[in-house]
């Protein structure tokens, strides 16, 4: 491998040993967070979400 190549991962392998920042954790709860999850809040909306779904799909065939 070429020389300044190898020194180059050298350099960032004793950077990143030196280096003391921590991880940031991630919340699950943002990672799950999808368009539908914002728009059905309750049971009525889910029923409404569903019944459409249905019609569309029965519409389909």
């Amino acid at each position: 491998m070429n020389q300044h190549i190898q020194n180059k991962i050298q350099d960032l392998k004793k950077a990143a040993k030196v280096s003391h920042t921590t991880a940031t954790p991630v919340s699950r709860a943002v990672l799950n967070e999808d368009s539908l999850g914002k728009v059905i809040r309750t049971k009525v909306d889910a029923e409404h979400f569903m019944s459409e779904l249905n019609a569309i799909y029965k519409r389909s065939k």
